[in-house]
C-alpha cells in the first residue's frame, strides 16, 4: 500500500535503526512520499510504557511535531540529524522544491558517494540536471537508476520527458509506452505519449491513446489545447485538424461550442470565412447564447459582405 504498484524495493528507502543508541524509533521509510511528509519519512509506531500509553517518534523527537508546518519539521530535524542520509535526502529534496537545485543537488551527490546504488539520489541529481538544461547528464542519471531499478515508473516518465525535450521522439514514445503498460490508468503518461504522436505528424495515433485513455473531456480538452498552441505557432491545418479531433472525441454537446468557436477562429486565419462561419452557426445551435460566437459571426458577415 500507499505507493504505485510499480515502485519496486529499489526505490524504497531501508528501514534504518534509530541512531545514538536510541531504542524508541527506527525509520520505516519504505511509503516516502516526497509531497506528504513527516521529517520526510513514515515513522514506525514505538510504545512506550504500558498498554496503548505509546507515542510515535522519529529519532525520539514526538508526533505531535507534525502538527508543526512541514518545512520547519523538515529543517529542525535536519539540523539534528544532518548526519543521517535518510533525513539528508529529504532535506535535499526540500531544497529542490524551494528551487535551491545546487544545494540540492551538492547534497544528493555527498549522499550517492556513500551509497552509490541509491536510485532516490539519482532520480533527484537528474531532477535538478533537467532543470538547469543538462538533458545528457539527466539521462545518464536516470539509465543508471534505471538499470538498478527498472520498472519505477516515476523515473520512466522523467526518462519519456527527458528525450522528448532532447528530440530524441523515437525514445520518448518508448518510455511513455513503458509507463503504459505498468499503470495503464496513467493519465499523465498518455498526454505524454500524445503529446509525441503530435510531434511525429500522427495525429490519428495521438487520438487512439487519448480517447481511449482520458475522459470525453479531458481527450477534447487535450486536443482543443493543442490546437490554441498551434495556432498561436501559425499552424492553422494543424490547428483545424486537431479541433476537428477535439469534436470526434466527444460524445455529448456540452463542450462543443467553444471548440467550434477555436475552429472558426483557425479558420478565419486561413482565410476561409464561410467555413468560419458555418463553424460559429453550429456553435450557436448548441448554445444560442453563446455572446463570443454571436459577436465573431457579426464580425465575419461583415467581412463577407465587405468581400461580396
Amino acid at each position: 500500500a500507499g505507493r504505485s504498484a510499480a515502485a519496486d524495493q529499489g526505490d524504497r528507502v531501508r528501514v534504518v535503526a534509530a541512531i545514538h543508541g536510541n531504542p524508541l524509533g527506527k525509520v520505516a521509510a519504505a511509503q516516502i512520499d516526497q509531497n506528504d511528509i513527516v521529517l520526510g519519512v513514515s515513522l514506525e509506531h514505538n510504545a512506550v510504557g504500558s498498554g496503548d500509553a505509546g507515542d510515535w517518534r522519529l529519532h525520539g523527537v514526538p508526533i505531535d511535531e507534525r502538527r508543526r508546518p512541514r518545512r520547519r519539521r523538515l529543517c529542525d530535524g535536519y539540523r539534528q540529524f544532518s548526519h543521517d542520509p535518510v533525513v539528508k535526502l529529504e532535506f535535499a529534496n526540500l531544497q529542490f522544491r524551494q528551487e535551491d537545485f545546487e544545494k540540492s543537488k551538492s547534497m544528493a551527490e555527498e549522499i550517492l558517494r556513500k551509497d552509490p546504488h541509491n536510485v532516490r539520489c539519482m532520480n533527484l541529481i537528474s531532477r535538478v540536471l533537467m532543470k538547469q538544461g543538462d538533458l545528457n547528464g539527466a539521462i545518464e542519471y536516470l539509465e543508471n537508476a534505471n538499470g538498478l531499478s527498472p520498472k519505477n515508473t516515476e523515473r520512466l516518465s522523467l526518462l519519456g520527458k527527458a528525450f522528448f525535450t532532447k528530440g530524441d521522439l523515437p525514445k520518448a514514445e518508448r518510455y511513455f509506452e513503458e509507463v503504459l503498460e505498468l499503470e495503464p490508468d496513467s493519465d499523465s503518461a498518455a498526454k505524454s505519449l500524445g503529446e509525441v504522436k503530435l510531434s511525429q505528424g500522427d495525429i490519428n495515433g495521438a487520438f487512439d491513446i487519448v480517447k481511449n485513455s482520458l475522459s470525453e473531456e479531458e481527450a477534447a480538452s487535450f486536443f482543443n489545447n493543442t490546437g490554441v498552441i498551434a495556432v498561436k505557432n501559425g499552424k492553422f491545418d494543424e490547428a483545424v485538424s486537431l479541433y476537428e479531433s477535439a469534436l470526434d472525441a466527444l460524445s455529448s454537446d456540452k463542450y462543443r461550442p467553444p471548440i467550434l468557436f477555436n475552429l472558426a477562429l483557425a479558420y478565419r486565419k486561413k482565410n476561409n470565412l464561410t467555413k468560419a462561419l458555418k463553424c460559429l452557426n453550429r456553435a450557436l445551435k448548441f448554445d444560442t447564447s453563446y455572446l463570443k460566437a454571436v459577436k465573431q459571426k457579426r464580425e465575419i458577415e461583415r467581412l463577407m459582405k465587405k468581400k461580396a
